[in-house]
């Protein structure tokens, strides 16, 4: 009967809470990015934007597909349903680098960081829970892994603090390099 409590998470701005809800102020004030994609038997529209605060960076993803949305962990994320993005400085020519960050956010509210190793595939970089990125998420319509979950609302935060684990100078993420 003992249920572990959430752990401590990084701290976010003032009127941010990282839930998959868009109901920040920021959200409605700033401008937005909107995708469609036909592909095959597929449509996905998503919508994007993002906000860097005194205390990260967030990003708002609103995903909406023709077929529904599943998620299986036991295969690799691109095969499912998720927003792959990558951090990578500009300096950055080519890959591998060991300064290049994939980050896969899935709509079940899973969150990987990952950088290449000298194998030549990916190793997570994940930290304490008090510096270490997270990730909100809501399905739309209906549950991940059923025929009426036809999308889902994502909000990633990465905190400065995280950067700087992962070697970013986040003092100039913060004056916008």
């Amino acid at each position: 009967t003992f249920i572990n409590p959430d752990p401590a998470r990084a701290e976010t701005d003032a009127g941010m809470k990282i839930d998959g809800v868009f109901d920040e102020a920021v959200y409605s004030q700033n401008t937005w990015t909107y995708l469609h994609n036909a592909n095959g038997g597929n449509t996905v529209d998503l919508a994007i934007t993002s906000y860097f605060g005194e205390k990260g960076i967030y990003f708002a993803y609103e995903v909406r597909e023709s077929t529904p949305i599943y998620v299986n962990m036991d295969r690799a994320s691109w095969m499912n349903s998720c927003i792959e993005m990558y951090l990578v400085p500009s300096s950055v020519e080519k890959m591998p680098s060991e300064n290049i960050f994939e980050i896969d956010l899935l709509p079940t509210g899973y969150l990987l960081f990952k950088r290449p190793n000298a194998a030549g595939g990916w190793s997570d970089v994940s930290t304490t829970h008090d510096k270490m990125a997270y990730l909100g998420a809501k399905p739309f319509g209906g549950e991940v892994n059923t025929d009426e979950c036809t999308g889902y609302d994502l909000e990633l935060f990465i905190p400065y603090d995280y950067l700087d684990v992962l070697g970013v100078d986040a003092q100039l993420v913060k004056d916008g390099y």
